[in-house]
Order: structure tokens, then sequence, then C-alpha cells
């Protein structure tokens, strides 16, 4: 049982290390900047360009979230989400994922 633990917990942090990577070693600022523009909202949305620049501050400050300016609830990053690999179906403003049917 220890070595199968072992593995299984090795096994998680391989992963999550590769998935850190992938987003922190980014060099090709295009990626970059796909991951600002993000988003579901409609550009006619109220605030729209301020949400924008906070996402994008947040991502470039590696912040997994930022607080929506009107509302103040906590909002996650397409890079954390991108990080996290998968789509959880909630409608996540900043997801990375195509929607789930």
């Amino acid at each position: 049982d220890y070595i199968r633990h072992y593995k299984f917990i090795t096994s998680i942090l391989i992963f999550e290390k590769t998935q850190k990577e992938f987003i922190y070693d980014m060099s090709d600022l295009k990626i970059k900047e796909n991951l600002y523009k993000i988003s579901r909202l409609n550009k006619n949305y109220p605030r729209y360009d301020e949400i924008i620049k906070l996402h994008k501050e947040a991502i470039d400050e590696r912040n997994d979230i930022y607080i929506d300016p009107e509302t103040g609830f906590a909002v996650l990053t397409a890079e954390f989400l991108l990080k996290r690999g998968y789509c959880c179906g909630s409608g996540c403003r900043h997801c990375p994922y195509d929607e789930k049917v």
C-alpha cells in the first residue's frame, strides 16, 4: 500500500509540475495574450474593458483570482482554469474549454 500511495502522490506532483511549467514557461507572448482575452462576457457588458484589464493583471501577477469590480465576487482566471485541466460546467467567466453540453 505504501508503494501504491507513493506512486499515486508522485504522479500527481509530476502532473501539477507539468501543468505549472506549461503555463509559467510560456515564452510565446501570443499564447499569453490569448489567455488574457478569454471571456464569456459580451464586449458591450458594463465595465468590460476594466474587467479584462483586471484579468490581465491577475495573470501577469500569477494570481488565480481577481475581484469583480461590480459584485465584489472572486473570479477565476483563464490561467488557473487551464492549470486545473478540465471544465467544471459552472459557466466560469474565463473558462478556456468548450462549453459542456
